[in-house]
């Protein structure tokens, strides 16, 4: 899967430089009851000014979340709990100096509970927040 991280570890995410979250994909494993990430950036001249929210979930909860201040995501951190089999996570939102976020659009779910995801922000589009839920009966 090419994954850039483990089943059941913690890990955190950055974007290296003034880039941002392009692409988010994921593989579920059901013998583990987790997936497994893989994250692509690209290039936005001048961001800076970032900043780390808190946990934006508790596990077996819904993450409903968006970086304030126009803000876009350029990083994760997320750690998975066994005893749950969730994660929760935290996103790093950063800011360029000027910009404005407008036309903001909620797209349809990216994968199926267990199923992969393979997302792509569509040009012209930055990544500001993510929603999600978890399911106890499809961990």
């Amino acid at each position: 899967s090419g994954a850039q991280t483990r089943w059941d570890a913690a890990f955190q995410f950055e974007c290296p430089g003034s880039q941002v979250i392009r692409r988010v994909s994921s593989v579920h494993c059901n013998r583990a009851e987790d997936r497994v990430w893989k994250f692509g950036c690209g290039s936005v001249p001048g961001l800076s000014r970032f900043f780390w929210s808190g946990w934006i979930n508790d596990y077996d909860g819904v993450m409903n979340f968006q970086c304030p201040f126009n803000a876009i995501i350029t990083g994760l951190r997320s750690e998975h709990n066994n005893g749950r089999e969730d994660r929760r996570w935290n996103v790093k939102c950063s800011r360029k100096r000027g910009i404005q976020t407008y036309n903001c659009a909620l797209t349809p779910y990216a994968n199926s509970l267990d199923g992969d995801m393979n997302y792509s922000v569509s040009s012209g589009y930055y990544m500001r927040g993510l929603h999600s839920f978890h399911s106890n009966k499809q961990e």
